[in-house]
């Protein structure tokens, strides 16, 4: 699971909204089960309406 693209995020403290501290999936790639993630689910940031992030699922 790797982060392709998105737009410039800025979390609390740093001028930018109620994010304290970004997903770790989003600064390191992560790798996780198909299941697991069924399971949990994937925590998405805080964004602008306008805002989009693109999402890089691979098989391995």
């Amino acid at each position: 699971m790797t982060l392709l693209d998105h737009p410039n995020i800025q979390i609390t403290g740093e001028g930018g909204h109620t994010m304290r501290k970004l997903p770790a999936w989003m600064t390191t790639p992560q790798t996780v089960s198909g299941e697991w993630l069924q399971q949990a689910g994937l925590a998405l940031p805080i964004l602008d309406p306008e805002s989009a992030i693109l999402i890089g699922l691979q098989r391995v």
